[in-house]
């Protein structure tokens, strides 16, 4: 089973797909949290707090999911790919990528 998840991960067609797919979550994950905090935090900052919360939690919901798919992702897709490469960028992406739950659950988490 191993020698045949290794030949899949070591295709060149394999290896792009996988490079595609954690720069695009790392990506979109980036996007998505400065869309967060461009444009929800500070509307949510002009409306009293106790109306505040709960849209907060709201969004705060909503957001987690995608935000987690996508460190799942590049976490999935990038470590392969530093194994097989050697190109510490692909390591130390999704690694920085997966401390963020950590700090989420600690700091942020409501």
């Amino acid at each position: 089973m191993s020698q045949i998840l290794h030949d899949i991960v070591s295709s060149p067609s394999s290896q792009t797909l996988l490079k595609s797919l954690t720069v695009g979550s790392i990506g979109l994950f980036a996007g998505q949290s400065l869309s967060y905090n461009l444009v929800i935090m500070p509307s949510l900052r002009t409306i009293p707090p106790l109306t505040a919360l709960p849209v907060w939690a709201k969004s705060y919901n909503i957001g987690k999911t995608a935000q987690v798919s996508l460190i799942i992702t590049s976490l999935l897709a990038g470590l392969p790919v530093y194994s097989k490469t050697g190109n510490v960028f692909f390591l130390m992406g999704p690694l920085v990528m997966g401390a963020i739950i950590p700090y989420t659950l600690g700091l942020i988490m409501p």
